[in-house]
């Protein structure tokens, strides 16, 4: 949140979000971007082709960026080191930000 991970090197910071989370005060906030981890920022965009993440983990749909590069792999690594970073640190809840592809994780 507020972190220029995206792949064109922007972000999705919203204040209402924000505000919310941060206005608890047992709550940790921790973002965690695996595209910015595996990939770096910049990079290209990538989209789920042949169904949706669950069909990513069922190995019937590919993640591939606007090169056609396929991705799949990686981002799947990137989505283990993404939780084992959030059970190294006791993350309790997870938020993923509908069309915004950000990812949030939070202790209480």
């Amino acid at each position: 949140m507020g972190k220029n991970v995206m792949y064109g090197g922007g972000n999705f910071f919203d204040q209402g979000f924000w505000n919310m989370v941060t206005s608890h005060p047992n709550v940790e906030f921790t973002p965690f971007c695996p595209e910015h981890i595996m990939l770096g920022t910049p990079r290209n965009n990538m989209l789920i082709h042949g169904g949706d993440g669950n069909d990513i983990w069922n190995g019937t749909a590919r993640l591939l960026d606007t090169t056609g590069k396929d991705l799949t792999d990686t981002m799947k690594q990137g989505a283990q080191k993404m939780l084992e970073f959030a059970q190294k640190k006791g993350l309790t809840v997870f938020f993923w930000l509908k069309d915004q592809i950000a990812v949030v994780l939070i202790s209480f």
